[in-house]
């Protein structure tokens, strides 16, 4: 008996992107417990909140590239909303890599 893997994306929706973040993440790698209720809730028991329904993806094979479309869709969406932000977040990429 293997154990199986399954591959989870929590970003990406409006749950993560605008709402949910802001309120539940303390940090990028640390999150209060009402976020981790909410990821365990959507991977364990396949519930899908009322307030955030496109929070939480399972990844397969199928799915894996037109997820990474969407993610860079939010992102192009992102930066022409917010061109400051955006040029914000270059500059210090740029930074890193030099």
């Amino acid at each position: 008996m293997g154990f199986q893997r399954r591959l989870w994306a929590e970003s990406g929706g409006r749950a993560a992107v605008v709402g949910c973040r802001h309120a539940l993440v303390l940090e990028p790698v640390h999150y209060k417990r009402e976020l981790g209720d909410l990821m365990l809730d959507r991977m364990l028991r396949g519930a899908i909140s009322p307030e955030w329904p496109d929070f939480g993806v399972r990844l397969t094979a199928d799915n894996l590239e037109p997820h990474l479309v969407h993610l860079r869709e939010l992102q192009q969406s992102y930066a022409a909303e917010h061109p400051a932000v955006a040029a914000m977040i270059r500059n210090l990429a740029r930074r890193q890599s030099d």
